[in-house]
C-alpha cells in the first residue's frame, strides 16, 4: 500500500471515485448516442467484464499485500501502536 496516512488514502479514494462516477456517465452516454447500434452491446459489456476484471484484480493485490506485510512488520499500525515504527535497512 503506498498510502501511509488515512488522509492519502481518503483523499484517493475520492479522486478515483470522481474518475469512475465520470467514466460510467460518459460511457452510457456514448453507448446511447454516438455508438454504432451494431456495437453497443459488446461496447457495454465489455465495460462490465473490464468494471468486475478490476475488481477482482484489486481483490487478489490486495490479499498478497495483507500477507506481505503480515509477514514485514516495517510500519507501525498506527497511533495505538506501543512499539515504535522501525525502518526498512536495504
Amino acid at each position: 500500500m503506498l498510502a501511509k496516512d488515512w488522509r492519502h488514502w481518503l483523499a484517493s479514494k475520492v479522486f478515483i471515485g470522481i474518475g469512475n462516477g465520470l467514466a460510467q456517465t460518459s460511457l452510457v452516454i456514448y453507448n446511447s448516442e454516438i455508438a454504432p447500434p451494431r456495437i453497443r452491446g459488446f461496447l457495454l459489456a465489455t465495460w462490465a467484464w473490464t468494471f468486475s476484471f478490476g475488481g477482482f484484480i484489486a481483490t487478489v493485490g490486495f490479499q498478497i499485500l495483507s500477507e506481505v506485510s503480515d509477514s514485514d512488520d516495517t510500519y507501525s499500525a498506527g497511533p495505538n501502536d506501543s512499539s515504535p515504527p522501525t525502518q526498512r535497512t536495504t
